[in-house]
């Protein structure tokens, strides 16, 4: 997904806060992976669910990630995109 089209109307160094994303399922998950993607640091992921088989087919995560927090996996698949100290799961 290029989302570089987008920096037209909101540049990640402009952004004086972190960024805090509560929730990583379906909606949380890919605004996370969004926001990385753009190049955004400081990402704060809240979420204290774990990922089960029901998650798969409507979330970001994948068979691997079952038992995992979901803020962890959804900050392990960010870091693919972006610097790994940015991602702080909670």
């Amino acid at each position: 997904m290029d989302l570089t089209r987008l920096l037209d109307v909101y540049k990640p160094e402009d952004c004086k806060w972190p960024i805090h994303v509560i929730g990583c399922g379906a909606i949380g998950g890919r605004v996370a992976l969004g926001l990385a993607r753009m190049g955004n640091t400081g990402i704060h992921l809240w979420d204290f669910d774990k990922v089960g088989e029901e998650n798969l087919c409507n979330q970001v995560f994948e068979r691997c990630d079952c038992g995992v927090n979901k803020a962890s996996a959804v900050g392990m698949i960010a870091e693919q995109f972006c610097d790994a100290r940015s991602i702080i799961e909670h």
